[in-house]
């Protein structure tokens, strides 16, 4: 399995409000870390763009809806793991 970083946006929300959240999920690929996602109830809707995390995420990272606010406080531990 591999860590995969979903974010998810709105097109058609306006400016600014179009982000709705960001989840890191394991998945055999990234349709099935999509279906994951779905399966944890952590999937805001929208567009989704992802990438392999190389590695290992913290535990507070795991499976759950991030936002934000989530992004920021992390700071340079988040850079590091993805």
């Amino acid at each position: 399995m591999i860590w995969y970083y979903l974010s998810f946006a709105d097109p058609d929300r306006p400016p600014g409000r179009r982000w709705l959240g960001a989840v890191v999920v394991e998945g055999d690929d990234m349709k099935a870390a999509i279906k994951r996602s779905w399966g944890l109830g952590i999937n805001p809707g929208g567009e989704v763009v992802g990438l392999e995390v190389e590695h290992l995420p913290p535990v507070e990272y795991r499976n759950r809806l991030l936002t934000k606010a989530d992004l920021h406080a992390a700071g340079k531990q988040w850079v590091m793991i993805i």
